[in-house]
């Protein structure tokens, strides 16, 4: 009886440090994933093509849901056209074009807004009819619980061939001197 009163006193006192207990205590260092953890959905919108270079340029608008929150997300991107295979894309969408520029601004219920921009010379790839992307940058900035956020970003999305809307996924590692308990809340 004494040995079992001990094993349960030891696993509860295991369970109590072991566990963070809130998300704000998950924040102050037992979190081990990314800040921002998203699912995405929208559409693209072509804005305009160069007619003398061809490059595109397209509005994506959509929401994201996840950690830390929902969002509404609105991005502009421009890329070349797509020009043959390409090394950079997987075997499935071969052909390839190069990002130009992205900058994306996340608006959450509370009015908060997240920003952030792509390094240029990364791969948008199609496989004709599909385009697909992984790409990654910088957070460039924020208001409200997001004020003055900094960090790394990544995303994949793939548009199919028969609509304009796209599907993907959105992660960020805010520097550590922005991480709060104040990102939990939506």
């Amino acid at each position: 009886m004494k040995m079992g009163i001990v094993i349960t006193a030891a696993t509860l006192g295991l369970a109590l440090f072991a566990v963070p207990d809130t998300p704000a205590q998950a924040r102050g260092g037992w979190h081990h994933g990314p800040d921002v953890n998203q699912r995405l959905s929208g559409s693209t919108f072509v804005l305009n093509v160069d007619a003398e270079t061809g490059n595109s340029t397209a509005q994506q608008i959509g929401l994201a849901k996840g950690q830390p929150g929902s969002a509404q997300f609105v991005s502009l991107l421009e890329f070349e056209p797509v020009v043959g295979p390409d090394p950079r894309c997987p075997t499935e969408f071969p052909l390839g074009s190069t990002l130009l520029s992205f900058l994306f601004v996340q608006t959450y219920n509370d009015g908060s807004l997240l920003t952030g921009s792509a390094s240029p010379g990364q791969a948008v790839c199609s496989d004709g009819s599909a385009f697909v992307v992984d790409i990654a940058g910088m957070l460039t900035g924020g208001t409200g619980r997001f004020r003055d956020a900094s960090g790394t970003w990544s995303g994949d999305a793939i548009t199919p061939a028969e609509n304009a809307g796209f599907t993907g996924h959105f992660t960020a590692d805010l520097d550590k001197r922005h991480r709060s308990h104040d990102y939990d809340r939506d």
